[in-house]
């Protein structure tokens, strides 16, 4: 059964519901600033041994998951956009479930595997003590020098990744990106969730009638 969009404006509104791209911008950076303590953490521990790289790989997947997967299913949205007052439904309106919140970020956590892994593949071939004798910084410019060659197709596919959701989401009126389309998602005001949630019952029981 096909499920149906949000209009472009709901009944009684002649305002658009949906989040325009500064909002949704400023959202970005907002979590971004958020996430600052974790990387800092994350960056200390990598700093104090050679395998710590690798340690912490696992710890960062599940703050990730946490952050941008599980508060999209149980808020609605990253805290980025909850205080900037829009939210994640359905295209449909109603509430995004397990799948949604996973499929907006699947694209981007497919990538990031085999970054990571030319990350542990450099930091594998070194010795403890061609480690300590970077700086974090110098170390971080010595990894991405030292790349696997089949990881300059990884960065490119990032880099197409990142500009065609801009590009996407600018050039239609629900202003949905790539992840949207994939995940079958919208971006909407807060204000406008109750009649999202009424446009998703009414059709939803439209459809279940005419069955």
């Amino acid at each position: 059964m096909k499920i149906p969009i949000l209009p472009k404006k709901l009944s009684g509104s002649t305002e658009s519901p949906y989040a325009g791209f500064w909002r949704r911008f400023g959202a970005f950076w907002i979590d971004a600033f958020i996430m600052l303590p974790w990387i800092f953490l994350i960056q200390y521990i990598n700093n104090l041994g050679r395998l710590n790289y690798i340690y912490t790989i696992v710890p960062t997947y599940i703050f990730f998951i946490f952050f941008s997967i599980y508060t999209v299913k149980r808020w609605g949205g990253t805290p980025g956009k909850l205080l900037l007052k829009v939210i994640i439904v359905r295209k449909d309106g109603s509430k995004a479930g397990w799948k949604e919140a996973i499929n907006r970020y699947i694209v981007s956590l497919v990538i990031g595997i085999p970054s990571v892994i030319g990350n542990c593949l450099v930091i594998l071939s070194m010795s403890d003590d061609k480690f300590f004798s970077f700086s974090i910084f110098e170390r971080t410019r010595y990894i991405g020098a030292n790349m696997p060659e089949w990881h300059r197709m990884v960065d490119w596919t990032g880099q197409i990744w990142i500009w065609s959701e801009f590009i996407v989401l600018l050039l239609n009126d629900r202003k949905r990106a790539l992840h949207d389309l994939i995940a079958g998602t919208v971006v909407i005001k807060k204000e406008f969730k109750r009649e999202a949630e009424l446009y998703g019952i009414e059709k939803s029981e439209n459809c279940s009638s005419t069955v």
